[in-house]
């Protein structure tokens, strides 16, 4: 009787730290839209114009990142699994394509701008 009781609490603890982790790496400033079959996401920082749009085909092992930074500046994007462990991470200062190897499934591509998280999008890996 015990043992049924933990496993009730842990699988309600579990279900409590993915949602807590969804809301956290999505937060409450993300607009998501379709174009022509891909996935496109737009961000904005707090109060700013700045721009972040990720474009992602679930077929393909490729996320276009185009910004609307200057070139000067140091961005990171980083790709993280439903459990929050970092699968990539990539420094980078302009538009750029990121090329990975990741298994099926559901991910997150953070992006961070002098070590501010400043986009978040969820990916789905279909190969």
């Amino acid at each position: 009787m015990k043992l049924k009781a933990q496993t009730y609490i842990i699988v309600a603890v579990l279900i409590l730290f993915c949602i807590n982790a969804v809301y956290a790496v999505n937060g409450p400033f993300l607009i998501s839209g379709r174009i022509g079959g891909d996935t496109v996401k737009i961000a904005k920082v707090l109060n700013t114009q700045d721009k972040i749009k990720m474009v992602h085909r679930p077929s393909e092992s490729l996320i276009r990142i185009e910004t609307e930074y200057p070139a000067a500046q140091p961005l990171t994007a980083e790709i993280i699994n439903m459990i929050g462990v970092s699968c990539k991470k990539t420094n980078f200062r302009v538009n750029t394509t990121l090329d990975y190897n990741l298994k099926p499934g559901v991910y997150f591509v953070l992006v961070y701008l002098n070590k501010q998280r400043v986009s978040s999008s969820k990916i789905v890996v279909s190969q």
